[in-house]
C-alpha cells in the first residue's frame, strides 16, 4: 500500500510490503530616564499598578504585594516589625524596611539595595527575589517594561539552566546529538516510556522535548483531552514575538492548528503537539526558546525590525564532514523516537540495523539529487524491496516510510504518527529490525522482519 501525506510542502510516503536556574537576562536600568513609566508584565499580562516601579543605582524595586502575588506567592506585612514576608515555589524571605540583610529559609543574605517604603507601598528590590524565588526577569528598554515569568521547562529541567544543572538533575545522557541548528542534544533514551532530548547551547538549555507519561507542564499532559487543552490554551494561528529588537510574526496553517497547538511565551513558545488518531489528545511536547523556534524555520514569518539590521536567524555554516554527524544523529533520533511510541504501545523496541539504514540513506540521498519523492527509484527504477534484496539482506517482511520537507527527526516523526499508515508501519509488532537513513530533509525508514 502506498499513501501521500502532505502538510505545507512536507511529503510522507509509505509502502507496506510484508522522548531551574533562573535565567536572568535583565540589563541594567540606569539609562532609563528619572519618571518614566515602567510597565510590569506577568507572564505576559500587563499589571496595573498604584505604585511605579523604583529605580536606585540601577537598582530596581518593585511593590511586593502586586507583583508577587500575581506570579502566585503570598505576601504579609508586619506593621509593628516594618517586616515583609514573602513565600513562593518552596522559599521563605523575610526583609525589613530600611535594611540591607535579609533572611532567605533562616539564613542571612546581604542586599544591595535595602527595602524602602513608597506612598504606603513596601517596595523590595526584584533581582533579589526573582533570584531566590526562581521567576525569569527580563528588561525592555524601549519603552521600558519588566517581564516577569515562571521558569519553563518539565521534569525540573528549565530554558536557561546550564548544562551542569542538567547533568546534577537528570544525570549523564546516553548520547550526545549534533543538530545543524548549531546546538547539541542531549538524549536520555533509558526509559523509553519517558524520552527526553534536551538541546544544549554556549552551555545553557535552549529547548527541551518529551513525548512520553511523566511529562507535566501548565496543567497539560500526555493524554490531555482537546476540550480541555483548548479552555487553556486556544488555538492560536498569528502571533508577534520580538527577539532582538525585531518583531517577528508567525502564522500557522490549518494543518498546523490541526496538529498541535504554539503557546506563547515570554522569550519561549510552547508547541504542544496533538495526536490525531486518539482523539486529538496531547502526545508530546517541545519548550524552545525564541531562537530555537525560529533557526526551525517552520512556519510562515515575517518581521518588522526596529533596528537597521535584523537578527541573523541563518543556520550556521557546516563543514560536509558536520553535516554527515548531524544526519547519523537524526538517525538515531528516528530509532529512539520509533521505540518510544512503541513501548508506549506496550510493543517491543526495534534492533538497529545497519545495512538496511545503508540502504535508506541512499534512497534519501537519491531523493534531493533527483528532485523527487517516491518509494520506487526515479533512477533505477527499483522499490524498497529490491533495492534492500539487491544488497544481500534477507527478510521476510518490509516497510517503509519516506518524508520531505521536515525541520529534523522530531517534527518528520510526529508527522508520521499523525498519518494513519505510517503510524501503522511504526506500531507494527512483526518488525523486528529498524535502518533509517537521512539525507538533508529527507528521511527514510526501512523496517525489516528477519527470518
Amino acid at each position: 500500500m502506498y499513501s501521500l501525506f502532505l502538510p505545507r510542502k512536507k511529503i510522507l510516503y509509505i509502502a507496506l510490503l510484508l522522548a531551574i536556574t533562573l535565567l536572568f537576562c535583565c540589563r541594567q536600568a540606569n539609562d532609563i530616564q528619572a519618571g518614566s513609566q515602567i510597565e510590569v508584565f506577568v507572564e505576559r499580562q500587563k499589571l496595573d499598578l498604584d505604585v511605579n516601579p523604583l529605580i536606585q543605582n540601577g537598582r530596581t524595586l518593585i511593590p511586593a504585594r502586586a507583583v508577587m502575588e500575581a506570579l502566585g506567592a503570598s505576601v504579609s506585612w508586619d506593621r509593628e516589625k516594618r517586616t515583609v514576608s514573602i513565600a513562593g515555589r518552596g522559599n521563605n524571605i523575610l526583609l525589613t524596611v530600611g535594611s540591607f540583610q535579609a533572611q532567605v529559609n533562616g539564613q542571612s543574605v546581604m542586599l544591595d539595595t535595602a527595602v524602602q517604603l513608597l506612598d504606603g507601598r513596601t517596595m523590595v528590590p526584584l533581582r533579589f527575589i526573582s533570584e531566590n524565588l526562581g521567576y525569569l526577569v527580563n528588561w525592555q528598554d524601549s519603552p521600558p517594561a519588566i517581564y516577569i515569568s515562571e521558569p519553563v521547562g518539565i521534569y525540573n529541567v528549565y530554558l536557561g539552566d546550564t548544562d551542569s544543572k542538567v547533568m546534577e538533575t537528570l544525570g549523564k545522557p546516553q548520547r550526545i546529538d549534533p543538530d545543524k541548528r548549531g546546538y547539541n542534544w542531549w538524549i536520555y533514551n533509558k526509559d523509553l516510556k519517558n524520552y527526553l532530548q534536551v538541546a544544549i547551547k554556549d552551555k545553557r538549555v535552549a529547548a527541551i522535548y518529551a513525548n512520553g507519561q511523566g511529562w507535566q507542564w501548565q496543567g497539560i499532559k500526555r493524554g490531555t483531552p482537546l476540550k480541555e487543552l483548548n479552555s487553556l490554551y486556544p488555538a492560536q494561528q498569528t502571533f508577534d514575538l520580538r527577539y532582538d529588537d525585531t518583531i517577528f510574526t508567525i502564522k500557522l496553517t490549518q494543518d498546523d492548528l490541526a496538529e498541535k497547538r504554539l503557546v506563547q511565551l515570554h522569550n519561549a513558545v510552547a508547541t504542544i503537539f496533538l495526536d490525531l488518531h486518539r482523539n486529538n489528545q496531547v502526545s508530546s511536547l517541545l519548550l524552545a526558546d525564541y531562537e530555537n523556534l525560529l533557526k526551525r524555520g517552520e512556519y510562515s514569518m515575517q518581521y518588522n525590525p526596529r533596528t537597521i539590521d535584523p537578527p541573523d536567524i541563518s543556520l550556521p555554516s557546516l563543514t560536509a564532514t558536520q553535516l554527515e554527524q548531524v544526519a547519523r544523529s537524526a538517525e538515531k533520533q528516528i530509532l529512539d523516537l520509533t521505540n518510544s511510541a512503541r513501548a508506549l504501545n506496550g510493543l517491543s523496541p526495534l534492533a538497529w540495523h545497519e545495512q538496511a539504514a545503508a540502504v535508506a540513506r541512499e534512497h534519501s540521498e537519491e531523493m534531493v539529487n533527483y528532485n523527487y519523492i517516491s518509494h520506487i527509484s526515479a533512477v533505477t527504477g527499483l522499490g524498497p524491496f529490491d533495492r534492500l534484496r539487491k544488497k544481500g539482506i534477507l527478510f521476510t517482511g518490509v516497510g517503509e516510510n519516506i518524508a520531505a520537507g521536515y525541520a529534523d527527526a522530531l517534527s518528520a516523526f510526529e508527522g508520521w504518527m499523525n498519518s494513519r499508515g505510517h503510524r501503522q508501519t511504526i506500531l507494527n509488532e512483526i518488525y523486528t529490525h529498524l535502518g533509517a537513513g537521512v539525507y538533508q530533509n529527507h528521511y527514510t525508514q526501512n523496517f525489516l522482519v528477519l527470518p
